[in-house]
């Protein structure tokens, strides 16, 4: 109830000021950060780009980044879809047979369903005056060409026909909003996706059900509530993920496209039809993960077709630069030790401490920064130390040092070494950290278990030391792994 209210409060307001048009669009890719968060860190790749993207799907901007209403409508490439004269042409990447509703001599195009002749995309226009298919017994057919199937309208010109249904697992609430309904054939063999975008803050959803159970609410309820076994439903309309259906049965289909607030709002539907185990030239061959995730491979960036059909790669090591979370970035920050509770307060004794994390290199790259969140009674020099082994078991040798001063006055702060340039070397150990005089405060990692070693964006980090009276020309040997690390950020470029 609270998210509703939320979304009608927003919407509510747009209207008072007149601004139903989209706020998306595109945004440059932001680099990681290279500050520390929290206690010094966490075993996870921070902060990947967070940057709004614009996907290409059928001229839809999707928001990112928590931004607000972005553009809907239909696909952008082109023209407008049809608003009573001809269809428009090619709308959707791959087609998708074009059907006009909404009266007039109109051609057929080659790209997209029009329901009632709504406004160009990203223009805010309305329905036409075409028929709504409002009504579960009246659904808008959709004819697939080259596996694809794409339509554009606007719930605002339906009127609810089950204003209580709920698919549970995915929907804690009914959808009070107008629907409007398309009947797709099923065939055997053959796998099917469905791709929904509108604004924001229209809390669209999409459900399906098979065309033979009846018009009933508690029929439909119990097909999208099956989990793909009958039907299947998704919210979220903002989210790049494809929601998968693979039938176990052939058939004709219906899709629901439904809205969880009063007002209506236009979208764009989607819907893939995979080749699967059929066989056959007239549908996709499905060549990723549905969730349309980005990752990498090695230094390759890796990232979907945004209709699942395949992998594109990018090599980040052209332009200089890392692959992280499938995106190519100037440099990693890991954050080793954030999500690991942290030990009280100690004091290093007389002789001073060294904390050091071990490392086992895959992956060569240069280290450009060392950094620790210290609380520190007064100013101290901090030492900060590399060493390199070409075994494991060490000994490790001093291959840097640089020192900095502490602040002080109990006051947390981030330490750093500032800008830096070591290189390291795949098939190599290293033992990285810091050395603390006399009187000061430092702090561990500390798990209930031992769960090392942890991935990095490098390598693995395996184990930790706290050796006591060490000095900055100390060989170091290979500690026993234990249940502690030492929370540093570590900056790296290719």
């Amino acid at each position: 109830m609270g998210s509703r209210l939320t979304s009608q409060l927003w919407y509510a307001g747009l209207l008072a000021v007149g601004i139903l048009v989209a706020c998306g669009g595109s945004a440059s890719r932001s680099e990681p950060d290279a500050s520390a968060q929290g206690a010094t860190g966490g075993t996870e790749n921070s902060r990947p780009p967070t940057g709004g993207e614009k996907a290409s799907t059928g001229g839809v901007a999707v928001p990112t980044g928590g931004g607000g209403p972005s553009e809907g409508g239909a696909p952008t490439e082109g023209g407008a879809v049809d608003t009573g004269g001809s269809a428009g042409t090619a709308g959707a990447d791959n087609g998708g047979a074009a059907i006009s509703m909404s009266g007039g001599g109109g051609g057929a195009g080659t790209g997209s369903v029009t329901s009632g002749g709504m406004g160009a995309a990203g223009s805010g226009g309305s329905g036409g005056a075409g028929p709504v298919h409002d009504r579960c017994a009246d659904p808008l057919p959709l004819e697939f060409v080259g596996g694809e199937a794409t339509v554009s309208d606007d719930t605002s010109r339906a009127s609810d026909e089950f204003p209580m249904l709920t698919c549970a697992g995915v929907f804690e609430q009914s959808f009070p909003g107008g629907q409007i309904y398309y009947r797709f054939k099923a065939r055997a063999g053959r796998e099917y996706a469905l791709s929904l975008k509108a604004p924001y803050f229209a809390t669209a959803a999409v459900y399906v059900f098979p065309a033979a159970v009846p018009c009933a609410m508690e029929a439909i309820r119990a097909a999208c509530s099956s989990g793909g076994v009958t039907g299947t439903a998704r919210s979220n309309s903002s989210s790049m993920t494809l929601t998968p259906f693979a039938p176990l049965e052939s058939g004709d289909y219906i899709i629901g496209v439904d809205t969880e607030l009063l007002q209506g709002s236009r979208f764009t539907l989607r819907v893939f039809e995979y080749c699967g185990t059929s066989g056959g030239t007239d549908c996709k061959v499905k060549g990723c993960d549905l969730n349309l995730g980005k990752t990498c491979l090695g230094n390759t960036a890796a990232a979907c077709n945004d209709d699942g059909t395949a992998t594109l790669t990018t090599d980040c090591a052209t332009t200089g630069k890392s692959c992280h979370n499938g995106f190519c970035v100037a440099s990693i920050l890991d954050l080793v030790g954030a999500n690991w509770p942290t030990s009280p307060a100690m004091t290093a004794g007389a002789g001073g401490v060294t904390l050091l994390d071990f490392y086992e290199v895959s992956t060569s790259r240069t280290l450009t920064k060392l950094e620790m969140i210290m609380v520190q009674p007064k100013s101290f020099t901090l030492d900060w130390r590399i060493l390199e082994s070409t075994d494991r078991a060490g000994p490790y040798q001093p291959i840097f040092t640089t020192r900095t001063m502490s602040a002080g006055g109990m006051v947390a702060s981030t330490e750093t070494t500032g800008p830096i340039q070591v290189p390291i070397l795949a098939g190599r150990f290293y033992a990285v950290g810091v050395t603390l005089p006399a009187g000061a405060r430092y702090y561990l990692q500390q798990q209930a278990e031992k769960i090392l070693p942890l991935d990095v964006s490098f390598g693995r980090l395996t184990a930790a030391a706290v050796v006591e009276s060490a000095s900055s020309s100390t060989t170091i040997g290979y500690p026993a792994p234990g249940d502690f690390l030492v929370a540093q950020g570590i900056t790296t470029k290719l």
